[in-house]
């Protein structure tokens, strides 16, 4: 059985939804719905699945310092969306027909910082395995590394709290996020050396988790049938998925001799990784790895809810956009990414003389909260 139909719709001020390459027979609803703050106090999720036999769900939770309201918010969402999932209703009546067969995981966005040793990081933090502990009232102290959902024996309303129970992973997590790396980490086998993952220097961190830690998460038998595979990025940061340590080390570590040293120490840690796209992996890293874990990319689904500025996801922008046509499309996505708030403009936070105090100007900015140009992540979700 194969992808027939998905349309998937995310409610959210700052929301972006996008297929690798166009569904079978499919469609790609999208409803954004402006809220305030900005970062999360209501997320709610409609899928519509039509003859899907199975779907291998992973989402990405940002666990850093800056995520605690949004982590709260989302939990109560998270059973929403597996509850929907699961039974097919909405508001409580039937629509659509339910999925039948779900593997349901989260990894964190901490990957740690390698050899750089930075305060509050330790070198491979979560390193892309699935997380299972369990949090919260009612939980059990811990899970497997991914839930299964079997419409034949599972009951809809406990996998959902078993879910919620695991996707809260606190907001312990270290503060340069590598949202899309520790995601392919995840998902990659160790078997498969084509994509190489940064160590610690120490010969730790070098292999991934695909077929090992996290091993089963993903259906890839042919006879049994593949899986749909769905990518959710949850943070209000921009990736930071390190290609070079160095980006990240003190200033006062650093070698004025060396040029490139010598530019980093004039620069604060909380601005380096958007000054310096040169020392990240390069986003066509992640296009290619999650669209060959499938080998179909009519099989991957990637989504992001990241602080875009609102006007360019609201009603407006909406309506004029067909996203079935390519130009308008890319017309789309243009917009976000050349929107003045989505730049990487440094904001001096104090003295102005003073680097190591500034930060990025945020993208979005609500009430009590905010977010930062997710410039990276918008760029692997408008390709098809």
């Amino acid at each position: 059985m194969f992808v027939r139909k998905l349309c998937w719709s995310l409610l959210s001020v700052f929301v972006l939804s996008l297929a690798f390459g166009s569904l079978a027979s499919g469609c790609l609803g999208r409803e954004l719905k402006q809220l305030n703050p900005c970062l999360v106090s209501s997320v709610n999720v409609g899928i519509t699945v039509d003859k899907i036999d199975k779907v291998d769900l992973l989402f990405m939770v940002d666990n850093s310092s800056s995520m605690q309201e949004e982590q709260i918010a989302l939990s109560q969402q998270f059973k929403n969306i597996i509850t929907v999932l699961t039974t097919g209703k909405r508001a409580g009546k039937p629509d659509f027909t339910p999925a039948t067969d779900l593997h349901l995981a989260v990894v964190s966005s901490d990957l740690g910082t390698a050899w750089a040793g930075v305060t509050g990081c330790t070198p491979a933090g979560d390193d892309g395995v699935m997380q299972n502990q369990g949090r919260g009232a009612g939980c059990m102290p811990s899970y497997p590394r991914f839930l299964s959902y079997d419409a034949k024996s599972s009951v809809p309303e406990q996998t959902a709290n078993d879910f919620a129970c695991v996707a809260m992973l606190g907001t312990g997590g270290c503060g340069f996020e590598q949202q899309l790396e520790s995601s392919l980490k995840a998902l990659w086998p160790a078997a498969d050396g084509r994509a190489k993952f940064l160590g610690d220097g120490q010969g730790g961190m070098v292999l991934a988790h695909g077929d090992n830690d996290n091993g089963g998460f993903l259906r890839t038998d042919p006879i049994a049938g593949l899986s749909l595979l769905a990518i959710v990025l949850v943070t209000d940061e921009e990736d930071c998925s390190v290609l070079d340590p160095v980006v990240l080390v003190d200033p006062r570590e650093l070698n004025p001799d060396v040029p490139l040293e010598a530019r980093l120490a004039q620069q604060g840690l909380n601005t380096r990784c958007a000054l310096n796209p040169d020392l990240l992996f390069e986003t066509s890293r992640y296009v290619t790895g999650f669209k060959s874990r499938r080998g179909r990319p009519d099989l991957v689904i990637f989504a992001a809810i990241v602080g875009v500025p609102p006007e360019t996801v609201d009603a407006a922008a909406l309506a004029r956009t067909d996203f079935q046509s390519e130009p308008s499309r890319e017309l789309f996505y243009k917009g976000i990414l050349d929107h003045s708030l989505m730049e990487s403009t440094v904001d001096d936070q104090g003295t102005p003389s003073d680097p190591h105090d500034d930060k990025i100007r945020p993208s979005c900015l609500g009430d009590a909260s905010l977010a930062y140009p997710p410039r990276r992540i918008v760029e692997v979700a408008r390709v098809r």
